[in-house]
């Protein structure tokens, strides 16, 4: 296995979101939890408050084509299955260690109306990816919950993705806080 093909599963992380945008984790209750399960497998869990209506929280959850204004997404691209049902490929770019890493990756999205997604990768550079996003009104905003499954296939070491993981994810997870909460000036039905 080539050193590009062993890094490209980096570039998968971005699929959740990239850093670039750093958002205080106390401002939307950010919270990000990574657990190393079974056979190199990642779990991750993740929870964020915005100041969002449910129908704006929902319109932002299913638009699979602003996941392009995140730092190191160059590219998303959907394509309608059913009226509940959405395939993303997604093209990103990571630069990893001195090596630029580009990466596609191609998503099926379940939409549960109103309620969240459930999405698993069809194709792509990691062994397995698949979870959900959940979303919650309450009475000053929305809650989102993220959880995911990740096995990356890469014969780094698990010190090395680990730390990738848990220095990466959370800024992530902030980036998407901080770009969810700009529409909460977007009008909604």
């Amino acid at each position: 296995m080539s050193t590009r093909t062993r890094l490209c599963w980096f570039g998968f992380l971005l699929l959740s979101c990239t850093s670039g945008v750093f958002a205080q984790s106390d401002t939307y209750n950010l919270s990000v939890n990574i657990q190393e399960i079974g056979d190199r497998k990642f779990s991750t869990d993740a929870s964020f408050k915005l100041p969002l209506k449910h129908c704006q929280a929902w319109n932002y959850l299913t638009n699979y084509d602003s996941s392009s204004g995140i730092p190191g997404v160059l590219s998303a691209k959907t394509t309608r299955l059913s009226h509940n049902k959405a395939q993303v490929k997604l093209v990103m770019e990571e630069r990893v260690l001195f090596l630029n890493v580009r990466m596609n990756s191609v998503l099926e999205f379940m939409e549960l109306a109103n309620q969240g997604t459930d999405f698993v990768q069809t194709s792509g550079d990691a062994k397995s990816f698949h979870g959900s996003w959940r979303i919650e009104p309450k009475e000053t905003g929305t809650v989102f919950r993220y959880h995911s499954v990740f096995q990356p296939d890469s014969a780094l070491p698990m010190v090395v993705i680990k730390y990738f993981f848990d220095r990466r994810l959370r800024s992530n997870f902030a980036a998407i806080a901080q770009i969810g909460a700009a529409q909460r000036d977007i009008a909604c039905n």
